[in-house]
């Protein structure tokens, strides 16, 4: 059982059709290094004709690097490329210019000549590649202008005279000056406004729709992959959603012989969080009192189970109604229905006649914002709150810029001053930062592993999802009503 990152970028197709036709684009093994660095390792993509791809991922994961590969500005350690059907590495140069003339870059930030007009920018891949007149480019600009959805006044303009908005179309308009078969999108609604990428993705689709383009998108914008990808591809740290993964051997435990392979991938993120929480970050004593947000989540009943294997330990946990006999059931002494009850004055009721006064010795909380506030004014004196998660942070299925503005607006503010005159203490807990400190997580989970094998703890399944399902097991998340963990099998 792995329990670490693979130290791979793998490509993940979430709701990939079958297809029996070729791809347009066909990236196979490719691997990407500067210096000792591997940026991208042994990595395959596939980009279909007429498809809009979205290609996301964490800032340095390598989205740009492998476009730039793609396009031949990267060099490559390994792997080859293939585009309408030809591996590049084998075309002549008379070839290679006839590929390169079907493909249209929109790069970050635009990436317009300061120092040339507008319709001086669309035609610079018409000077390099075509021979025709300047009046013939000038009619042929001044299409790619209005078919991006800009004025005619704007074709004498300078960039520096553009908004955000119009120096994106404006250099899509360059992208598909030479009527391309793929366009590649770099970050094309970064730094617009919502509107403004709304409406720059819907001028993506009509164009696909019209022109019949295959579209190759890297963006950070969920709201882009919701409303006009047709399939989305990822570089992700842990591997993704993979049948098979290659870790060092330092970075797996041995599996107890009574424990399930579903088990087995319950069990290591969400365990060795709480166990870190609980007893690398705070060591937890025998009669503390402790509140766990969503307790019956995955993590939440990790904490639950670790609880009870430290004696008089109190604990309080938050979960809707309908959860309750599943938190009571894996050892919460306390559940509080947050939804129609005020969790802080709840817990101080419950702890009123504590000896030292009411409130919990340890808070762990993955709300944010407004309830970092509400938990560390329940801490008694030497009390530790630990974040781990911002969930307040997102609701539904769609981004809210208000409701993140709003929740990082009522951040509390807490100096080292007042941390100090009220003895309590601050912590944060991202175990994805911890790769690092692997003999740390090493004797984290052989401890985990040995109270599984003593029958202390056991993950608690709820649903297993295959990898063709991942979006209804994304939907089944939102929705709510898991307990525990849900997982996705091969």
């Amino acid at each position: 059982m792995a329990a670490a990152d693979t130290a791979q970028a793998v490509s993940n197709e979430a709701q990939a059709p079958s297809r029996a036709d070729a791809p347009i684009l066909s990236v196979r093994g490719i691997t990407v290094r500067f210096g000792q660095t591997t940026v991208l390792d042994d990595l395959d993509l596939d980009l279909y004709a007429g498809e809009i791809l979205g290609f996301i991922g964490p800032s340095g994961a390598g989205k740009s690097v492998l476009l730039r590969a793609i396009l031949g500005l990267n060099r490559r350690a390994s792997g080859t490329i293939r585009l309408f059907g030809a591996d590049i590495e084998k075309l002549s140069d008379e070839q290679r210019i006839a590929v390169d003339m079907q493909l249209g870059v929109l790069f970050q930030h635009g990436a317009l000549f300061s120092s040339l007009t507008v319709l001086e920018n669309i035609q610079i891949p018409m000077r390099e590649y075509l021979d025709l007149s300047d009046r013939l480019m000038d009619e042929l600009a001044r299409l790619k202008l209005e078919l991006v959805g800009l004025p005619q006044s704007a074709a004498a303009k300078q960039p520096s005279e553009l908004s955000g908005g119009m120096i994106k179309r404006a250099a899509l308009a360059r992208a598909l000056a030479l009527d391309p078969a793929i366009v590649f999108l770099d970050e094309p609604t970064s730094g617009l406004d919502p509107i403004g990428a709304a409406e720059f993705d819907e001028l993506i689709s009509k164009l696909r729709d019209t022109m019949g383009l295959t579209v190759y998108m890297v963006t950070h914008d969920l709201d882009s992959l919701f409303s006009v990808c047709d399939r989305v591809a990822a570089l992700v740290r842990f591997g993704g959603h993979a049948d098979v993964v290659c870790v060092p051997a330092d970075q797996c435990f041995e599996m107890p012989s009574a424990m399930s392979y579903a088990e087995g991938a319950a069990l290591p993120v969400n365990y060795l969080t709480a166990y870190h929480m609980l007893f690398e970050i705070r060591r937890v004593r025998p009669g503390e009192a402790i509140l766990v947000h969503q307790a019956a989540g995955g993590v939440g009943t990790a904490v639950l189970q670790l609880c009870r294997t430290v004696p008089d330990v109190v604990t309080f946990g938050t979960a809707s109604g309908g959860k309750h006999d599943y938190v009571r059931e894996h050892g919460c002494d306390h559940p509080i229905d947050y939804r129609s009850t005020d969790y802080a004055a709840e817990v101080r009721r419950l702890t009123a006649d504590r000896v030292g006064g009411p409130g919990v010795d340890l808070v762990l909380d993955a709300l944010g914002g407004p309830d970092w506030r509400k938990g560390y004014d329940l801490l008694r004196s030497t009390g530790t709150l630990i974040a781990f998660g911002w969930a307040n942070m997102s609701g539904g299925e769609r981004r809210s810029f208000a409701r993140a503005a709003g929740q990082i607006a009522r951040m509390p503010i807490l100096t080292l001053p007042t941390l100090m005159n009220d003895n309590r203490a601050l912590a944060g807990v991202n175990m994805g930062h911890l790769w690092h400190m692997i003999p740390l997580l090493q004797r984290e989970g052989d401890a985990l592993m040995k109270l599984y094998a003593e029958g202390k703890i056991r993950p608690h399944v709820d649903a297993s999802f295959a990898f063709a399902q991942a979006s209804d097991a994304h939907r089944y998340l939102e929705h709510g009503q898991s307990v525990g963990k849900v997982i996705l099998t091969p």
